[in-house]
């Protein structure tokens, strides 16, 4: 199981793999990493998905945090976006 480090780790390299491989064409279309946590109740999603958040404000990139369908259904998605 992946700690919430590796998963930001992750999700900041491929963002930024994915613009410097496209030079000219990153600043027209930007390219976000979509991460889903899935969990039993009170297993810790709300927790992990604030530390997330967190780690992916602090690097300067802009989040947006969605809890699908419910907030009590099992399952927070987190999404950012390069600036």
């Amino acid at each position: 199981m992946a700690s919430i480090n590796d998963l930001a780790t992750a999700a900041i390299a491929s963002s930024s793999a994915a613009t410097s491989a496209n030079d000219g064409a990153a600043a027209a279309a930007t390219r976000g990493a979509f991460v889903v946590l899935e969990g039993l109740d009170r297993s810790g999603k709300t927790t992990q998905v604030k530390l997330l958040e967190q780690r992916f404000v602090e690097e300067g990139r802009p989040v947006k945090v969605m809890r699908f369908p419910v907030p009590t259904a099992g399952k927070l998605w987190l999404k950012s976006s390069r600036s």
